[in-house]
């Protein structure tokens, strides 16, 4: 493992070892590391750290290391492939990470979940599950995240940097840069100029940044570099600072004794001559499983697209939802039921216009027949009335009524409603197409896609509608005819709390703004080629409390639990009221500590519709 280099094929590989001594060496790999019994030493560089039971160490890409063993020990080793990272997080690859076991009491518990995850990944390569690749790659990415929010090299050098990212973001293009032209060509004019700041400035805030000016840092790569030619080839000391750009020996010579505390020579001299001294151990399952014993296995694809987001960009339009609705006839809000149902829907949701139909009719009290000179409007007034108090302008559909209804109507009203005559509508009504077997959840994931669509308020009996039980019958109205909510009411009452400004969306999720905070929609289908993505959120600027509701099958369908009875069909009451009382969406509540990557993913297999609310907290 310690000599062999990980291949881009693999994402990662476990090792338990014992160390003795293993000579400065360098991987192209991520390396993290776990004592589990004894101490050891590790040479990081220039620097030397004692690390003892349960101490992690992370060593970067292209760091010269080595390893000794202060008597018995036993270490867990995790090699990473950087490219993996750059798939969910482009430029991930190219940061460095930083370990100090100093860190306060307060910060211990980045180490502890560092911990967790190396030790959840071991066990997974040691004793491998069907579903292991895929766990273990979301296992990855978790870890991903938790090494960009904690353990960033910058965030070590100037603490600042984590409350500005576009200085976070500045310092790693710079550093990036340097990595690459520091053999040749690395310029602070030229760095200046691309970053829009003074040579002066950008040189100072280096120095303050590490503690380097720009050429004492451009020597220490350098020597770093030539450190890596003096073990791994035969050239002369001359043909190696010339490789790393160093105009002469002498100057790489004298950069070289600064950075390592010796010379070149006496470099290759003492690190060729050591033997490798380590033996690889079979790890203990018991131990692992100890280890892991209440951590739940949470099983999700990780292979969706990820799509960044920046909470801070501008808006990219209004969003906008359904403002009306389908009421169906008028008839039905003489009933208290249906007038509660109305009542609770505007109090949850707030509709601004609802159509009725059928408010000229016989069940109405209006006959339509020329002999009749008066009409009795006590219905219909009763009906307006209750539309207008719940903050509802009235559509009314009028196709077809004879003229001196409608004269009598607009002459009854209009001195109680100004402008009366724009509520009605003459084109015919709507057509609604009911099904006695709905996929009520796909119905659900419909109203997400198109929030916009005009909905019916509840499912309405009528003669060509077959009734093959007594309680699903119907099919597009929020609700059930008997008045039970359905997974398309709770989409829409997620719609209703998500915030005016649009900042983005896609196949799978609608991200949205207010003055409070972010709303997300994140939505999953069935169908194995449409996988919702993961979402990194980034620029929160503060701590916030989060509000995630699940909404799928088993958490706020009352057709599939009604199915799950084995599809009577005949209910008795307690059975309404049971699904009524406790089939809802999932709610849980988070509070979330301000970090500058925030990971959003796909938490089940099922389809389901997930609205996550960020509040700031005041």
């Amino acid at each position: 493992m310690f000599f062999e280099e990980l291949g881009p094929a693999t994402s990662y590989r476990a090792g338990l070892y014992q160390i003795d001594d293993i000579s400065l060496h360098w991987k192209k790999s991520l390396v993290l590391l776990c004592v589990l019994e004894g101490e050891i030493t590790v040479r990081i560089d220039d620097e030397t750290y004692l690390r003892k039971k349960l101490d992690v160490d992370i060593i970067n890409p292209g760091e010269m290391r080595s390893y000794k063993g202060l008597g018995p020990n036993r270490v867990l080793f995790i090699e990473l492939c950087p490219i993996f990272f750059d798939d969910y997080v482009k430029g991930s690859s190219q940061i460095y990470y930083y370990v100090d076991q100093r860190d306060t009491k307060k910060d211990q518990a980045k180490y502890s979940k560092l911990r967790r995850w190396m030790m959840m990944l071991a066990y997974e390569y040691f004793y491998p599950k069907e579903d292991s690749t895929s766990f273990s790659e979301d296992l990855l990415v978790d870890l991903m995240y938790h090494l960009l929010n904690q353990f960033h090299y910058l965030y070590y050098e100037q603490q600042e940097l984590r409350d500005d990212l576009v200085e976070l973001r500045r310092f790693h293009r710079i550093f990036t840069y340097l990595d690459v032209n520091f053999k040749e060509g690395a310029s602070l004019q030229e760095l200046a100029e691309q970053e829009y700041l003074s040579p002066s400035y950008l040189s100072y805030k280096i120095k303050d940044t590490l503690g380097l000016n720009f050429h004492d840092y451009l020597g220490a790569l350098r020597s770093e570099a030539g450190a890596k030619l003096l073990l791994s080839t035969d050239k002369s000391v001359s043909e190696i600072a010339l490789d790393v750009g160093f105009s002469h020996p002498r100057y790489f010579v004298k950069r070289f004794e600064e950075v390592y505390h010796q010379i070149p020579q006496d470099f290759r001299e003492l690190h060729s001559k050591k033997q490798e001294d380590y033996k690889e151990l079979t790890p203990d399952k018991k131990e692992f499983l100890l280890e892991l014993a209440h951590k739940q296995r949470y099983h999700f694809n990780g292979n969706s697209k990820t799509i960044s987001v920046d909470l801070n960009k501008e808006t990219l339009a209004s969003f906008e939802r359904a403002q009306c609705i389908f009421l169906g006839e008028a008839v039905y809000y003489l009933e208290k039921e249906t007038q509660d149902l109305l009542k609770r829907v505007q109090k949850e949701i707030g509709f601004k216009q609802g159509i009725l139909a059928k408010l000229f009719s016989q069940d109405m009290d209006i006959y339509q027949d020329h002999s009749r000179r008066f009409h009795n409007w006590t219905r219909v007034e009763s009906v307006l009335e209750l539309l207008v108090q719940e903050g509802l302008s009235p559509l009314i559909y009028c196709k077809g009524v004879e003229n001196d209804v409608l004269e009598d109507f607009i002459q009854t009203f209009s001195p109680i409603y100004p402008g009366l005559e724009d509520w009605l509508i003459k084109k015919a009504e709507a057509e609604l197409i009911f099904s006695s077997d709905q996929d009520q959840f796909s119905q659900a994931i419909e109203v997400i896609k198109n929030p916009r669509d005009i909905p019916l308020l509840v499912d309405q009996m009528s003669r060509e509608i077959p009734l093959e039980n007594d309680t699903f019958f119907g099919g597009e109205g929020l609700f059930t005819a008997n008045f039970l909510a359905k997974p398309s009411y709770y989409a829409r009452g997620f719609l209703a709390m998500m915030g005016d400004e649009l900042l983005e969306e896609g196949p799978g999720y609608l991200l949205t703004r207010s003055r409070e905070g972010y709303q997300l929609f994140f939505y999953q289908e069935e169908s194995p080629k449409k996988i919702a993505p993961s979402l990194t959120l980034y620029g929160m600027k503060e701590d916030m409390s989060l509000s995630r509701f699940t909404l799928s099958a088993r958490y706020g369908s009352i057709y599939d639990a009604w199915k799950n009875l084995g599809s009577p069909k005949r209910l008795e009451k307690e059975y309404w009221d049971f699904m009524e009382a406790y089939i809802h969406p999932l709610l849980e509540f988070e509070y979330v500590e301000r970090e500058n990557l925030f990971s959003v993913r796909r938490q089940s297999k099922e389809a389901e519709i997930t609205l996550y609310l960020f509040k700031e907290i005041q």
